[in-house]
């Protein structure tokens, strides 16, 4: 009876099969990051998708009112993402937070999703860094309906004074440029940069912005683009 004989793999053989595997690894690698990008921007645009029927659901019940940015108005009794959380307008508190807000550097907790937001009020802070910010000036308040114009005056737009809905800015992807591991919960019209807060650029090079009309899109190089200074994107014409 012959005898089977086994071959081993030399050290050499070994080597080369370990190289090959590191450089398919490497190229795999770059791709499988990409798809986890792509995969936290697609969770980010349904984030905002949610948060716009939230704007809906809540003008219907305001006689056509947009909520307040941080204050009492028509039917708001604090900071306009704490009342969607507080009267259930969002069924998850998850949906204030960005996937990708923790690797663009965005590392406070009420921000990246580590902290408790689920029942800070304004003026307390949580709600206040969030991943969204809300276009307060021209939206959010009666800041130019008011002579001479005042942030904090307590009236809101109404939806059918918005003459360009998709085209004008209600949300979007948002940070404190001057303090830069911070969201932020209010957006203005810039110019950016300097201006803060400002729409944040953080998904390759691009944001998500839900606009009036309620739909979502991606823009590359957001802030320098719609944040110009010019309000043309924030106003209500």
């Amino acid at each position: 009876m012959s005898r089977k004989i086994f071959r081993r793999f030399t050290l050499v053989e070994l080597l080369v099969v370990v190289a090959i595997l590191s450089i398919l690894l490497g190229l795999l690698m770059p791709t499988l990051q990409r798809a986890r990008l792509a995969a936290k921007k697609i969770v980010c645009t349904s984030n905002l998708k949610q948060l716009g029927i939230a704007f809906l659901s809540y003008t219907g019940d305001c006689k056509g009112h947009y909520p307040f940015w941080g204050g009492s108005t028509q039917c708001t009794v604090s900071n306009w993402s704490y009342d969607f959380r507080r009267f259930d307008y969002l069924g998850d508190i998850g949906i204030l937070r960005c996937p990708s807000s923790l690797d663009a550097g965005l590392t406070h907790p009420n921000t990246n999703g580590s902290g408790d937001i689920s029942n800070s009020a304004w003026p307390i802070n949580a709600h206040a860094y969030i991943a969204y910010g809300y276009n307060n000036y021209n939206i959010g308040s009666g800041y130019y309906q008011t002579t001479p114009h005042d942030l904090h005056a307590w009236i809101t737009a109404r939806v059918s004074m918005v003459r360009k809905p998709g085209e004008t800015i209600l949300v979007a992807d948002s940070f404190r440029m001057l303090q830069q591991n911070l969201g932020e919960h209010t957006l203005t019209k810039g110019p950016c940069p300097p201006w803060s807060p400002a729409i944040h650029d953080r998904h390759d090079g691009g944001a998500n912005i839900l606009w009036a009309d309620y739909h979502v899109s991606f823009n590359r190089n957001a802030c320098e683009y719609y944040q110009d200074g010019s309000n043309t994107y924030f106003d209500l014409q």
